[in-house]
């Protein structure tokens, strides 16, 4: 955290775009405490009446056996988000991308390219470690 120069494993940033307000939040779900509980309640609460997107990043998925505490998951689905960046494997679902490698071969880690576009939409497509397009691309909305 020192080299963020971040007092705690969590925390929001916020970026001005030309279509709005993207406020990334960053979620410490290994150290879950009642004090990162009320900062993210507050964060979420300010990012649904002023963001265009929010995008939460967790180690965690939302879904399956591994998916961390449940109070991460509970609050963080009570709000708008646009999009949720999780870290065990690679694939998306709904609004989760699931960015890691979980076990994949460390040779050919697959990476996600975005792109903000004019109607305020988010563009990611898969790319492999040589930047080729790796499936189809997805599109999600500012948060709702």
């Amino acid at each position: 955290m020192k080299a963020l120069a971040r007092p705690r494993a969590w925390y929001a940033t916020d970026v001005h775009t030309s279509v709005g307000l993207a406020r990334f939040v960053f979620v410490a779900d290994d150290s879950w405490d009642p004090a990162q509980a009320t900062w993210l309640e507050r964060v979420l609460t300010d990012a649904d009446a002023n963001g265009k997107h929010t995008i939460v990043a967790r180690r965690h998925p939302i879904d399956g056996d591994r998916n961390g505490p449940q109070q991460v998951i509970n609050r963080t689905l009570r709000h708008k988000y646009s999009l949720l960046l999780t870290a065990t494997c690679a694939r998306r679902r709904h609004r989760s991308l699931i960015g890691g490698v979980g076990g994949g071969p460390s040779h050919s880690p697959p990476g996600f390219a975005t792109m903000q576009n004019n109607d305020a939409t988010l563009s990611f497509v898969m790319r492999d470690i040589d930047g080729n397009p790796v499936g189809a691309p997805w599109t999600v909305p500012p948060q709702q």
